[in-house]
């Protein structure tokens, strides 16, 4: 009698099965890093883009107005919106918060900046998806203003006497000082990027804004001269309050760089 070999039953047994799957994990534990990282690096070509339309509603405000460039209210109240380019506040219990602030888009979009804007969106950062502690919903605006630009010094003009810019034709280098920058969730309240010039405080974020750090440790900043460009920072730190395990630059030489880019010496 003739015995057969027997046939090989439909299908993928368990022990094959269990290769498979094995091999997809360590594939996807391999990929999923880098894809990662693309994301991050389109969202910051996406948050660049917001920067460039958002410099771009600049320069036609100052240019409909003899050159005097927007002015950089802080938390006025947004009844008095024809005179700052962000009003009130966005983070809840900061100065000029109002309940449903952080949603809000009326808050530029009713103000100086707002006709000549493509569309809300501009204002905000597409990686920036953190809702603060109390807040309703994620912030409608990521950026913020240079302070020095037509806002106010810091302290004062006593302590830092460098100049604060009310047109564009008192900057001797608008090529290196820049105008908007994406803030720190953990910082961002009116429209109004304050930092300290006083001499004291070089090298740290005393009394001073702190930017994000949200595209693989880099941020997102728009110069008066119309350019943008994304900036990494050299050491970067977690944040441990509120929004907690965000990055954002440490002080030293990052603290240093962003003043010598804020405002020019007296």
């Amino acid at each position: 009698m003739t015995m057969r070999p027997r046939s090989r039953p439909d299908g993928f047994t368990l022990i094959e099965l269990l290769v498979v799957i094995a091999i997809i994990a360590i594939l996807a534990g391999m990929l999923l890093p880098a894809l990662s990282k693309a994301k991050a690096k389109a969202q910051g070509t996406k948050c660049l883009s917001n920067n460039k339309q958002l410099q771009l509603a600049w320069a036609l405000y100052h240019g409909d107005f003899d050159d005097k460039i927007s002015r950089n209210g802080g938390a006025t109240a947004l009844s008095n919106s024809n005179n700052t380019w962000s009003a009130e506040g966005l983070r809840p219990a900061a100065t000029g918060y109002n309940t449903g602030n952080e949603t809000n888009t009326a808050l530029f979009m009713d103000c100086q900046l707002g006709k000549y804007a493509v569309n809300a969106g501009i204002f905000r950062c597409p990686s920036d998806n953190y809702i603060y502690p109390g807040a309703v919903g994620t912030f409608v605006r990521s950026v913020s203003m240079n302070n020095w630009m037509n806002g106010g010094p810091r302290p004062s003009a006593a302590l830092a006497p460098n100049p604060v810019y009310l047109r564009t034709a008192q900057m001797g280098k608008p090529t290196e000082l820049y105008v908007f920058v994406h803030e720190d969730i953990n910082s961002i309240d009116d429209g109004y990027f304050a930092i300290d010039m006083d001499p004291v405080n070089n090298g740290t974020w005393n009394n001073s804004n702190r930017p994000a750090a949200m595209h693989n440790g880099s941020t997102a900043f728009g110069f008066a001269d119309g350019h943008v460009e994304l900036h990494r920072w050299d050491l970067l730190q977690i944040s441990t309050a509120n929004v907690v395990g965000v990055q954002r630059p440490n002080g030293g030489s990052d603290a240093t760089w962003l003043k010598l880019r804020t405002t020019e010496p007296p």
